[in-house]
């Protein structure tokens, strides 16, 4: 089992490099020795019901914790937990509705989606973490910041929404930008900068202008030099971190109110001028979301071939 937990890993992306694969294989070696059965165990929000989780020994599911097991062997794009049931809520629904979509129109079929609690879940089985701002947020601890800043390091992708672009006044910020701000300052952060139309987020799977949500379309922000551009070089700084791909994604917009659907697949809210047509395009940018995590910088290296084969001929 842990074998097939690594490969899927592997697979997914998720151990992008020696230091990752070296840090799973101790993180196993010390789950083997310990368990994670105890009181004190990480135990992830899962929307499996109790008893849906079959297959393998009483001792394997003692050791490895079902929702975290379940995260590594399948693609869950995972939220995180703020403690407002009406947020969580929207955001296990608006994951519901791009997994749909994912699955529909692409060739990644993602698990259900699952919340994370920052301060104690394992984060790396995740390859995307949504994580939506709200005014009550507690500050981080130093817990939440070593896995933020780990998972952000070793090729995680955490996508922020304050949500509140609604709420600006011209060239103002929404009053989650405040907040959000506070909540961040302490993360090992690279200098961000607003994603431009030739941003490879924007060319993964869609081509897109724009990434609206439930709220007209804003500046989505990303880590400088990370945007795969034809004007770019091949020796952009950021390409020493992730391989050139932003650890983080940084939106106002609330995407996941836009992508939230009811139990019979209905949108849950309303959008504003646009309606449908900008529900579809939220929906795009949420499937280009996912292609950038799990498939990195590939139409960046495309735009750079010619460049790449040259190097190869010398």
């Amino acid at each position: 089992l842990l074998a097939d937990i690594l490969a899927a890993l592997f697979i997914a992306g998720r151990l992008k490099t020696a230091r990752r694969a070296a840090a799973a294989l101790a993180a196993a070696a010390l789950v083997g020795s310990i368990g994670w059965g105890g009181a004190g165990s990480a135990k992830a929000q899962s929307t499996s019901p109790p008893g849906a989780e079959t297959g393998g020994s009483s001792a394997d599911r003692d050791i490895i914790d079902p929702s975290q097991r379940r995260g590594a062997l399948e693609s869950v794009i995972a939220y995180v937990v703020t403690g407002d049931p009406r947020v969580d809520r929207i955001s296990q629904a608006g994951l519901s509705g791009l997994q749909r979509v994912l699955t529909q129109r692409t060739a990644l079929e993602p698990g259900a989606p699952g919340g994370v609690d920052l301060e104690k879940d394992e984060l790396s089985v995740y390859a995307v973490l949504y994580w939506p701002v709200t005014p009550r947020q507690r500050a981080l601890s130093d817990a939440a910041v070593r896995r933020l800043n780990e998972y952000m390091r070793t090729g995680g992708l955490l996508v922020v929404d304050t949500r509140d672009a609604h709420q600006t006044f011209g060239d103002g910020e929404g009053p989650n930008a405040a907040h959000l701000r506070r909540l961040l300052q302490r993360l090992d952060l690279p200098a961000i900068e607003p994603a431009d139309r030739d941003h490879v987020i924007n060319r993964t799977f869609y081509l897109l202008n724009g990434a609206p949500g439930r709220w007209r379309a804003a500046d989505v922000w990303v880590a400088a030099g990370s945007g795969g551009g034809e004007g770019d070089g091949l020796d952009r700084d950021a390409g020493d971190v992730n391989d050139g791909v932003s650890p983080i994604v940084i939106g106002s917009v609330d995407w996941i109110g836009a992508w939230a659907e009811d139990d019979r697949g209905r949108p849950m809210f309303p959008l504003g001028r646009g309606g449908e047509r900008r529900r579809e395009y939220a929906l795009r940018f949420g499937v280009n979301l996912a292609m950038y995590a799990y498939t990195g910088n590939y139409k960046s290296d495309q735009v750079h071939i010619d460049a790449l084969l040259e190097r190869l001929d010398n």
